[in-house]
């Protein structure tokens, strides 16, 4: 999908990653660790994408679905940030004052340890949630796994109704050194560096950055595409919300509690 990246190894026992004019050296035995317990990590963890329920799904003449969707990759989500942006596509949601979203995230132990309430406008396209630190959850800690889940309640009195998805985040923090070589880097080259690597969290949120600031910029408006299309969503849903997905905004949502 995006350009290839090229690996390479140094005479100092480095791996230097050549990303179109930039060159950032990482330790061997750290991307190699690294990657390697991604390849056997993430899969097998079960992941919801799209919510359930018999009234849901997508029109196939239509631009919108009528079910919420996740836009992370089928697996175990790695994300290098304690507090990271995740994003849904929300349907439109008829009487919007009488729905609310809730966004949970409970530990291995199945101990919940974030919870928001909130509500929506009730206009269909991209939600970017961030996972704030609040009085009671510091963010996400290192190499913790955590369970997430994200409903739509459309009937309080009817929890069975809810539209629901769900998957698995885990917390992999880049060292210093290699934070910053990252962080140096300009937005796209970024942007590609944390694809190389399967950091989708990262991904997603910095291209809806990217693009909202940018939306007539062919080469960005091609890495969007690219990374929706990488997700392989189901099929039909991908097709059916094209149009909401090509310029991403952030729906304006009300907290509750």
């Amino acid at each position: 999908m995006f350009e290839r990246i090229n690996w390479r190894l140094t005479g100092r026992g480095l791996l230097a990653i050549s990303l179109i004019g930039s060159t950032l050296l990482l330790d061997i035995e750290g991307v190699r660790a690294d990657r390697t317990r991604n390849d056997t990590t993430a899969r097998g963890w079960p992941t919801r994408r799209v919510g359930g329920g018999s009234r849901t799904g997508c029109l196939p003449d239509s631009r919108f679905c009528s079910t919420v969707m996740a836009l992370v990759p089928d697996g175990l989500l790695r994300t290098t940030k304690a507090s990271p942006t995740l994003l849904f596509y929300l349907p439109s949601i008829a009487n919007p004052r009488n729905a609310r979203l809730e966004f949970v995230l409970r530990d291995e132990n199945d101990r919940l340890v974030y919870e928001k309430i909130f509500t929506s406008n009730g206009e269909a396209g991209i939600l970017e949630f961030a996972l704030d630190p609040s009085a009671t959850f510091a963010g996400l800690e290192s190499d913790r796994t955590y369970q997430w889940y994200l409903s739509i309640v459309r009937d309080p009195s009817d929890r069975a109704r809810d539209e629901v998805v769900e998957g698995w985040i885990q917390r992999v923090p880049l060292q210093t050194t290699l934070a910053r070589q990252v962080e140096a880097l300009s937005p796209i080259d970024r942007v590609k560096w944390y694809e190389s690597e399967n950091l989708w969290t990262e991904v997603l949120s910095e291209l809806a950055k990217l693009k909202q600031s940018n939306p007539e910029n062919e080469q960005i408006s091609r890495l969007w595409r690219e990374a929706i299309a990488a997700l392989a969503l189901p099929p039909g849903f991908g097709d059916s919300v094209k149009d909401n997905l090509e310029l991403p905004r952030s729906l304006p949502v009300e907290e509750t509690r």
